[in-house]
């Protein structure tokens, strides 16, 4: 039996029986998690999926409409047969709610209170990925988000592991050999510790917004202008965008703010179609296409899947990271200290998801040899 078959037995043996919270369901990763867990653990307790909707009702239609409805279900369906509806019933908990909200939104005491007594895991996938949003909305989801995530977090009585999905691009524009580790925002670090950012920036935020108001100023206006206040925030502290400045802020303040709990970032890059699980080409809303779409097919992409952690990444100047097949983002890498490192109180991992324009992955998800160069 290899290694790899004996590690996936021992996180397919970890989830069984596992509560599990997830941010960001509709989204593609999130997705792609709750499908995977579903269809290798289906002894999983149950899964609480936090959706944005008014009631519990529209909660649940979204569920049914925007992720178990998705043709990413298929394997699944095919799979249980007659039994996939109670099956979901079952095992899927749709929750109206919002990290952008204090308690993320659960209004109903009992229900809260429910949930914080049962999950063990959170993996927190939510974020507005529009690399120009708005920098009040932006700040909102992508780094004060994580802080409520963090927040709930700290009142699950039985909780294990919290994950927390950021994205390779918080390394900001550097070259060489990046560490898998918070060393990447250093700078960042310094001037959190020095002012409290957090204040500063949702302060001028605030201000910014009043301003606009008080001149009568459009929707239009308000929200070029705070398009306009991002940019010029991400790039005065170093980062290309609104999208990865706010996602390298979250970070930070998780990793400040952790105290015992532990934790693991993932970073990926940019994520494409999944490339053989649960089949080949799945992506949801590919945004290339001139026309909106809804689910599509596209042929997979081969020599980025990865399995195998590394320690560090290698970064040229000028050149994005591959793209990374979605099917890649499995229980496997999300989980991977789950057996050992969940016992360790303040333990954060942190992980990059890519592959590399100097060592390629090859179909088998291991990387390509290379001749050893300096960082």
């Amino acid at each position: 039996m290899s290694f790899s078959t004996i590690e996936l037995n021992s996180i397919l043996g970890y989830l069984e029986n596992k509560t599990i919270l997830v941010t960001g369901a509709t989204g593609l990763l999130g997705m792609v998690f709750v499908e995977k867990i579903l269809r290798v653990q289906p002894n999983v307790e149950k899964l609480y999926l936090l959706v944005r909707a008014s009631t519990a009702d529209s909660a649940t239609h979204r569920m049914h409409n925007e992720i178990i409805g998705k043709e990413l279900f298929k394997v699944l369906r095919e799979k249980m047969g007659t039994e996939f509806d109670s099956f979901i019933s079952r095992k899927l908990i749709a929750i109206s709610g919002d990290v952008t909200s204090i308690g993320l939104g659960v209004k109903e005491l009992k229900l809260r209170e429910q949930m914080c007594n049962e999950i063990q895991i959170i993996l927190h996938s939510a974020a507005t990925l529009n690399f120009d949003e708005r920098y009040d909305i932006a700040l909102d989801v992508n780094t004060y988000g994580v802080l409520r995530v963090l927040s709930f977090a700290k009142k699950c009585l039985k909780l294990e592991m919290l994950v927390h999905v950021s994205t390779a691009y918080v390394c900001g524009e550097r070259a060489g050999l990046i560490l898998e580790d918070f060393s990447s925002m250093d700078e960042l670090t310094k001037e959190i510790t020095k002012t409290d950012l957090k204040i500063q920036e949702k302060n001028m935020v605030v201000g910014k917004l009043n301003e606009l108001k008080a001149q009568g100023a459009s929707e239009k206006v308000i929200t070029n202008t705070m398009k306009d206040l991002g940019a010029a925030r991400a790039k005065l502290y170093g980062w290309p965008n609104t999208y990865v400045f706010t996602k390298a802020m979250g970070e930070v303040y998780l990793e400040h703010s952790k105290g015992y709990l532990p934790v693991t970032v993932l970073r990926p890059a940019v994520v494409t179609s999944t490339y053989k699980e649960p089949f080949p080409g799945w992506i949801q809303n590919f945004r290339p296409r001139p026309t909106p779409s809804r689910d599509v097919q596209l042929p997979p992409i081969h020599g980025t899947n990865q399995r195998r952690r590394r320690t560090r990444v290698r970064s040229v100047p000028n050149q994005a990271a591959p793209p990374l097949p979605a099917s890649s983002h499995k229980p496997e890498p999300i989980l991977t200290a789950s057996p050992h490192r969940r016992r360790v109180l303040g333990v954060a991992s942190t992980q990059h998801r890519s592959s590399s324009t100097i060592r390629p992955r090859t179909q088998d998800g291991h990387p390509t040899p290379s001749t050893p160069t300096k960082p």
